[in-house]
């Protein structure tokens, strides 16, 4: 469900890392692939962050795996979410459109 799931650090654990390990540990990269949601999860927060770029069909937020009670749900059952469109004008449409008054934004 998450293309890398980023653990919370301490300060101990820092001492003499290096450039790498630093950008392996804490960079967000490959977020933006065209027709792909990429999601990744930080345990420092409880934070996900994802880009996706709609390609020729509509995207999907992908159906929780993980914890295994939260399996099969809707991915914003228990999250909030907010979105930056950076580029062209786009529509988003919720599952249950009557309840929702985001069911469609343009």
């Amino acid at each position: 469900m998450f293309s890398k799931t980023y653990h919370a650090t301490h300060p101990d654990m820092m001492e003499c890392v290096s450039n790498d390990e630093l950008r392996d540990r804490y960079l967000v990269s490959g977020m933006f692939v065209e027709g792909q949601v990429n999601l990744n999860y930080s345990h420092n927060e409880r934070f996900v962050i994802g880009g996706a770029v709609p390609g020729k069909e509509p995207l999907k937020l992908p159906e929780q795996s993980e914890p295994a009670s939260a399996a099969g749900h809707p991915f914003l059952e228990r999250r909030e979410a907010g979105i930056v469109n950076i580029a062209r004008a786009m529509k988003w449409a919720t599952r249950n459109a009557s309840t929702s008054p985001w069911a469609r934004v343009r």
